[in-house]
């Protein structure tokens, strides 16, 4: 199974950013961990922007419409090979008993002021999505790169000052 580039799940919504690629991850169940029973299918598809080259944007579409969740790329990535993440989002990787990585799946648990959903899908399109991303902008140790530009702006900041 691999995943193919979204030509249809993302319809109806505003035109991508230019540069973007979207990824059909396929319709994934849903369900709200505080509401027992209450699931839904919903509609989802990974999409890379070059406005934000460390992040990942999650696109879901549900029964009230469309929501982006923007991801950094580096927790994507960690959540692909195993369980990540402490805050809003967390993944958890479920690997395939015969180690088939096509088979692979994630539960990804999403928290909001308005409620919590947990979905399952397919890690394949979530690693597509990373690769091409890396191929816009080459994977590196972003927490370094952050720690690069905070100290040039503080550069900047004390050589202004004087």
């Amino acid at each position: 199974m691999s995943a193919v580039l979204c030509r249809r799940c993302c319809q109806g919504l505003p035109v991508h950013p230019a540069g973007s690629q979207q990824v059909d991850a396929g319709t994934w169940p849903a369900y709200d961990p505080d509401q027992p029973g209450y699931e839904w299918a919903a509609r989802a598809c990974w999409l890379t922007d070059p406005a934000e080259p460390y992040a990942l944007t999650l696109r879901l579409r549900g029964a009230t419409g469309w929501v982006d969740w923007c991801v950094a790329r580096e927790l994507v990535a960690e959540g692909a090979e195993h369980a990540a993440g402490q805050g809003d989002v967390r993944f958890e990787l479920l690997r395939d008993i015969n180690g088939d990585e096509d088979f692979d799946r994630l539960l990804i648990e999403l928290c909001s002021p308005a409620g919590r959903m947990v979905l399952l899908g397919g890690a394949q399109p979530a690693r597509m999505a990373l690769d091409l991303s890396y191929d816009t902008v080459p994977e590196l140790d972003e927490d370094w790169l952050v720690s690069v530009a905070v100290n040039e702006l503080l550069a900047e900041c004390q050589g202004g000052a004087r």
